[in-house]
């Protein structure tokens, strides 16, 4: 089986994510006088590309560099993978790949969920079409529904460039690597990027070859302000899914302990009105027929994903920024720590990618000690205050 091969990253630097508040009033998403005059703003998130003094600029340029050996300004793509939930990191990951593309200067087309892109993207493939799908959780078998989705996408793509993203990998069960193996290989145009050493090597056993860089928030950066004084000192960020390898973080004096902060339904349905959630009645009403209701849908559900990303990572910053030092075993608990500059402690999880991409890349920022356990990782948040 031929490996699918990625080319090597060039050098390194950044990005910035400011508080400009431009945009629709209605849902915080710039409008096209805004993309002019801003061209890599994403809502109140911007790329830091030209800010060398970003927490994460010389990751970003990585980043930016790899890509630009695969996409072209003009390129006409389809973002695949919006997923709908309250996870803080995927909701910063979607913005940071918008930053990302729009500083690429590329076009895009549309915006299609997981589970709807096998569906729907056969109404968007032209022949210079490429399909980028978004990176971060798990490329394994982890979560089996959702990679489903992805190999019935890459397979519903068949004679475009299918880009992922950064990944980390994680497969229980050697049978769905190697049929995610040869999904790949039938496709015959798809280039892997991996976020840490550990998935390079993981995807390296099967005969595929992904380009190592950074994780796609790297494209962005913070304003952090000063903590409150009224907070706990410490915040313990620790997950409650099926990645935890921790049964509980102890609960200590100075230590609030919880799982990522929510937006409100309120704020999160603002951005739920467009017409890609008319349902196909009414578009039939309207006299537009079903390829062209599935176009529509996903041009509309492009600018609603970027405003309820928005919308539900904001909290999570905000959270972090309250506290004076931070312990996870959240990998984006980690990053978006140190985009805020505060101290963090991180622990591992249950597939390893928080320590892998430490060692991989944010070991070097200085920001960041790994503890081994949850007792560990307290006594050493102490030691940062």
């Amino acid at each position: 089986m031929e490996p699918v091969r990625c080319s090597p990253p060039a050098a390194t630097r950044s990005a910035v994510w400011g508080r400009e508040r431009q945009g629709d009033a209605l849902t915080g998403w710039p409008t096209d006088r805004d993309r002019r005059a801003s061209p890599r703003s994403a809502g109140s998130w911007t790329s830091a590309l030209d800010d060398d003094g970003a927490v994460f600029h010389a990751h970003a340029q990585v980043l930016f560099d790899a890509l630009r050996l695969r996409l072209r300004r003009g390129d006409n793509v389809v973002l695949c993978g919006f997923e709908d939930n309250n996870n803080v990191g995927d909701s910063a990951i979607y913005l940071a790949t918008i930053v990302l593309l729009r500083s690429l200067g590329v076009s895009i087309e549309a915006s299609v969920p997981w589970m709807q892109s096998a569906r729907m993207l056969p109404a968007f493939l032209r022949r210079d079409t490429r399909v980028v799908f978004v990176g971060g959780g798990n490329f394994g078998d982890v979560y089996p529904v959702l990679h489903r989705r992805r190999l019935e996408a890459v397979t519903a793509a068949r004679g475009h460039l299918v880009i992922q993203l950064p990944v980390s990998t994680w497969f229980r069960d050697p049978v769905n690597v190697e049929h995610t193996a040869d999904v790949l290989a039938t496709h015959d145009d798809v280039v892997l990027f991996a976020r840490d050493q550990q998935s390079v090597e993981r995807l390296a056993g099967v005969g595929l070859v992904p380009n190592l860089v950074p994780d796609t928030v790297a494209m962005l950066t913070a304003q952090p302000g000063e903590p409150d004084a009224s907070a706990a000192p410490i915040l313990w960020l620790a997950r409650a899914d099926d990645e935890s390898a921790i049964a509980s973080p102890p609960r200590e004096p100075g230590v609030e302990v919880s799982d990522w902060a929510q937006a409100t339904e309120e704020h999160v349905a603002r951005s739920g009105r467009f017409l890609a959630r008319l349902p196909d009645a009414a578009f039939r009403r309207l006299g537009v027929d079903s390829a062209q209701a599935m176009r529509l849908r996903g041009r509309f559900a492009f600018g609603a994903h970027g405003a309820v990303s928005r919308l539900r990572s904001e909290p999570g910053l905000e959270q972090i920024g309250r506290h004076r030092v931070v312990v996870t075993d959240r990998l984006h608990g980690h990053l978006l720590a140190c985009l805020a500059r505060r101290p963090n402690v991180i622990v591992e999880n249950l597939d390893g990618k928080v320590g892998a991409y430490y060692e991989t890349w944010s070991k070097e920022l200085g920001l960041t000690t790994k503890a081994s356990g949850p007792r560990e990782a307290s006594a050493l948040a102490r030691t940062l205050l």
